[in-house]
C-alpha cells in the first residue's frame, strides 16, 4: 500500500510541476476599455515638437517625455496588454512583425551600451530606441525603462517608413499618430 502511495505522490507531484512550467497567458484589455487609454498615454508621451514642429501634440500631459512612436505605442502595450506591431527597422533580427512585450529587464551595462550609441534629444539625455543584444529584442526609453520584446508573428507592413504600433485583437490601434491628427486607427 505505501509502495502504491509514492507511486501516485510522485504522479501528482510531476503533473502539478508540468503545470507550473507553462507561459502565463497574456492578460489583454477588450477594445472598448483598451480606448480610454489613448488619451491618457498621448498625454504622457511629446513627440518630439522640436524635431517635428510640423506635427504639434494635440494631448497634452502634465508630465510628457519626449518620445516617439514605440515609446507611445510600449506605453499602451503596458496599459492594456496590447501587442506591438514592428516594421522597417533596418535590424536584421528584429523583422517586420507582431511582438508581446516579455518583460522589463534591469541590465546596466547593456542599458549603458545603449545609452551611448542612442541619437540624443534637445537636452542631450538618450532618445528611444530599438535594439538586439545578440539573443533579444528590446525596446529602451531612459525614462521607461528596457523591455524585452518577443516576437509572435510576422506581418506585412502597408508602409515603407519605420514605426512602431499596437494591436489588440485585430484592430491596429496607433497612439503616436492620434496625438498628431486625432486618428488612433490604422487603415
Amino acid at each position: 500500500m505505501k509502495k502504491i502511495f509514492t507511486i501516485v505522490l510522485v504522479i501528482v507531484v510531476l503533473a502539478l510541476a508540468g503545470c507550473s512550467s507553462q507561459e502565463p497567458e497574456d492578460t489583454v484589455m477588450s477594445l472598448s476599455e483598451a480606448l480610454k487609454y489613448i488619451d491618457e498615454v498621448a498625454g504622457m508621451v511629446d513627440y518630439y515638437d522640436h524635431i517635428h514642429p510640423e506635427y504639434p501634440n494635440l494631448v497634452k500631459g502634465p508630465n510628457e517625455i519626449q518620445g516617439q512612436c514605440g515609446d507611445y505605442a510600449l506605453l499602451f502595450a503596458l496599459k492594456t496588454g496590447a501587442s506591438l506591431i514592428i516594421v522597417n527597422q533596418g535590424i536584421p533580427e528584429i523583422s517586420n512583425g507582431v511582438y508581446k512585450v516579455a518583460g522589463k529587464s534591469n541590465d546596466l551595462s547593456y542599458i549603458n551600451i545603449i545609452e551611448k550609441s542612442s541619437p540624443k534629444d534637445k537636452n542631450g539625455d538618450p532618445v528611444s530606441s530599438i535594439n538586439w543584444n545578440g539573443s533579444e529584442a528590446h525596446l529602451y526609453h531612459p525614462k521607461i525603462g528596457l523591455y524585452r520584446i518577443r516576437k509572435v508573428s510576422n506581418y506585412t507592413p502597408k508602409i515603407s517608413n519605420k514605426h512602431v504600433w499596437n494591436l489588440l485583437g485585430t484592430t491596429e490601434i496607433d497612439v503616436q499618430i492620434y496625438d498628431v491628427s486625432g486618428t488612433w486607427q490604422r487603415q
